[in-house]
């Protein structure tokens, strides 16, 4: 932000924060087009400043990998973002499965005008009725994100 005071995060936490949090939508309460976007046009501006081996491998170690490799594709094949950093996995078979969950679920849960525990309950039925996206994107178990909805819920961790 030239001629500003403002701190910036490094790139590389930009990096995994914006991948973490679109992920986090994706698999609890849907992800929206704005969240791509961000990825796109991060990756257009700082794709040959982020250390992608490091990127990659924090993103194997959180489950993240399939994720960030299918949003890096749908950018590439559907918003036209030119990859210029041979280092960036820009393919992924996960990516035409995951742009039709953006566009035409209905698993928005906030905003809907809904008490507190009809979003909580919205949030169970994403995990299920979309339990493709921890299965195949997160490679991780519902009844374990089950078990953490329900942990916070009854000990106010959330």
């Amino acid at each position: 932000m030239s001629g500003s005071n403002a701190i910036t995060p490094p790139v590389q936490w930009n990096a995994m924060f914006l991948t973490y949090h679109a992920c986090s939508h994706f698999l609890t309460e849907g992800l929206k087009l704005k969240q791509v976007l961000d990825w796109a046009m991060f990756l257009n501006k700082h794709q040959n400043e982020v250390d992608w081996t490091l990127f990659y491998d924090y993103c194997e170690r959180f489950h993240l990998r399939r994720f960030s490799e299918a949003l890096t594709a749908i950018c590439v094949d559907h918003l036209g973002l030119r990859i210029t950093n041979s280092k960036i996995d820009a393919k992924s078979e996960f990516a035409h499965r995951m742009l039709h969950s953006i566009l035409e679920d209905d698993d928005y849960v906030y905003g809907r005008s809904a008490s507190k525990w009809e979003e909580k309950k919205h949030l169970i039925r994403n995990l299920f009725n979309y339990r493709w996206k921890y299965e195949d994107i997160y490679q991780d178990s519902v009844w374990k994100q089950l078990w953490w909805y329900m942990s916070g819920y009854l000990f106010k961790t959330e």
